[in-house]
């Protein structure tokens, strides 16, 4: 094979190459709550718990919510599953919301939520955060 029939092969084996697009990678990894908001007639045990995304999660995001309690405290970890940009991609900036109804053991009480997530742990005001602005 000449020069040129080299040169032809490997432009057809590149080319073929960088049109077959990768499978998707997917990751799941905690990520912030957006908020808390109580589920309205259900007393003090249904809460839904919020977090914005951004362009690259997945049709149904959430993976789930860990639920842990003790010494008035309810630590809650959101797991979200998100694609892996490829290389050099152009990722939109955008913002979706999603939501997960929590069912706790027990009434909430005088425990206090907090995002497990931050580093120490961030305290979540039930009603503020999940798209509502609180002070």
């Amino acid at each position: 094979m000449g020069r040129i029939g080299v040169a032809l092969l490997a432009v057809v084996l590149v080319t073929a190459c960088a049109e077959e697009p990768a499978e998707p990678r997917w990751e799941v990894e905690p990520h912030p709550v957006s908020g808390v908001a109580a589920v309205s007639d259900t007393g003090d045990r249904e809460f839904r718990v919020g977090v914005e995304t951004g362009a690259l999660a997945a049709e149904d995001p959430i993976e789930r919510v860990d639920v842990r309690r003790g010494a008035g405290r309810v630590e809650l970890t959101l797991w979200l599953k998100s694609r892996v940009p490829r290389p050099g991609e152009a990722v939109p900036a955008i913002v979706r919301m999603f939501s997960e109804v929590v069912v706790l053991d027990a009434p909430l009480g005088e425990d206090r939520f907090y995002d497990a997530s931050a580093d120490p742990p961030r305290e979540l005001r039930v009603g503020c955060g999940l798209w509502v602005l609180c002070r």
